[in-house]
């Protein structure tokens, strides 16, 4: 009686291990997901782009024209040997007027103007290196003015309504026609000597400065911003 229990225990024991591991049990399967919100910033654009008005961009002879001609002022020299025939008369200068303007009218930045001028083309453009090497002829220059109504420095202030810049092309005659360290026109180079000294000269240095003729010269301007 003692020995049957025992085998009933053992019995039952050995059920419940094939139901925890011979069949399929409970799964709870299930997605998982959420959501956030964020924020978009658009900004307005400021144009602050620096534009030339080309209506008013104009040379102040209307052709930027130089000329190497006799002298405004005629000094008079007894017994001139070294003359000009015709009415033209030196100009030596040409003045490019400009506006400069920011597209925005509330721009307070600075910009800084520069520029730079060179024969560059044209049937005398070999005539003209030729002229500046001999000394007959000088380089050209630029001088940059600003308008009465701008700041006079060196970045300036971008003014509403524009700002004015006067750009001063500058030829020259060459040192070879220096009388104390100064070039002179050929008019009273020549005339302040004889034409048995300088004669032969003249000749030479008027034939070649003949050459430039319709030479043409670029100027070419820049605006920039500055800090």
């Amino acid at each position: 009686m003692n020995k049957k229990p025992t085998i009933l225990a053992v019995a039952a024991l050995g059920s419940l291990a094939l139901i925890g591991t011979g069949f399929a049990g409970w799964v709870i399967a299930a997605n998982a997901e959420t959501s956030a919100e964020g924020t978009i910033t658009a900004y307005e654009v400021t144009d602050n782009r620096l534009t030339i008005d080309k209506d008013t961009a104009a040379w102040d002879d209307k052709t930027g024209s130089i000329k190497f001609a006799k002298p405004a002022t005629l000094t008079s020299y007894e017994g001139a040997w070294f003359t000009f025939e015709g009415d033209d008369t030196e100009k030596l200068t040409a003045t490019y007027n400009v506006t400069v303007k920011s597209k925005n009218a509330d721009d307070a930045g600075k910009v800084k103007a520069t520029a730079e001028v060179a024969v560059t083309e044209g049937e005398g453009k070999t005539a003209w290196t030729e002229a500046v090497a001999a000394n007959y002829v000088a380089d050209p220059s630029v001088e940059i003015k600003l308008g009465e109504s701008a700041a006079q420095q060196e970045g300036d202030t971008i003014q509403r309504g524009g700002m004015n810049y006067s750009f001063i092309v500058k030829f020259g005659w060459g040192s070879h026609f220096s009388v104390n360290g100064e070039a002179k026109n050929p008019y009273d180079f020549y005339n302040s000597s004889d034409a048995a000294t300088k004669g032969d000269d003249a000749a030479d240095a008027m034939a070649a400065i003949a050459k430039i003729n319709q030479a043409k010269f670029t100027l070419k301007i820049s605006f920039a911003r500055v800090d």
